[in-house]
């Protein structure tokens, strides 16, 4: 079984080509407590597109470099399983990718942002791909979740695409402008025949 470390470093170590429309490839990493002030900028000019992905879970909602700070911090220490990744090209951020408690020890769920200037190329998608083989063939997660408010149609198209099929749906009766208040939730169950995972 490979660690988390080795199947991060095969993606380091890919010789990809840049991202169509940009000039370097896209990468990733574990979100550190010095990503903070590179956060900070992208967190205040993009609040709108992030209320609802870090009020729902986080509770930020003030973006300076000390609130940056907290929030990463606050990242960080959340016990599992939650683990964040930062998505960057060229060191520029463009997206964050956490995972979330569901009931199952066993299971989590998957909250993903992608910063609004970069949104529209096909970027959720090689993150969410990413993140799901460490997932199901590192951790081992029987079931990843994603809960999408069912307005939210490239969310929804983005899960599809990787795999989710829809579970159920439920509302949450808070409908604001930021959401419908009815969510729909996916499940991707991991694949037969992998290798065993940490959760193995």
């Amino acid at each position: 079984m490979k660690s988390r470390e080795e199947l991060e470093l095969e993606f380091r170590n890919q010789d990809l080509p840049n991202w169509p429309g940009y000039n370097h490839r896209l990468e990733f990493r574990e979100l550190k407590h010095q990503d903070a002030p590179l956060l900070a900028p992208v967190l205040r000019s993009d609040r709108s597109n992030l209320a609802t992905f870090l009020g729902k879970f986080y509770g930020h909602k003030n973006w300076s470099i000390k609130s940056a700070t907290g929030f990463v911090s606050n990242l960080l220490k959340q016990g599992w399983p939650s683990m964040t990744w930062l998505f960057h090209i060229g060191g520029d951020p463009v997206g964050l990718i956490s995972t979330g408690r569901e009931d199952c020890p066993k299971e989590c769920q998957l909250i993903i942002t992608v910063f609004s200037k970069h949104q529209g190329n096909g970027i959720a998608s090689a993150m969410t791909s990413t993140i799901l083989k460490i997932l199901e063939e590192v951790v081992g997660f029987e079931r990843v979740w994603w809960h999408v408010d069912a307005a939210n149609r490239a969310s929804l198209k983005v899960a599809q695409k990787s795999g989710f099929e829809l579970f159920d749906a439920y509302d949450t009766g808070s409908e604001t402008k930021d959401s419908s208040g009815y969510y729909h939730r996916l499940v991707k169950e991991r694949p037969d025949g992998l290798a065993p995972g940490i959760l193995q």
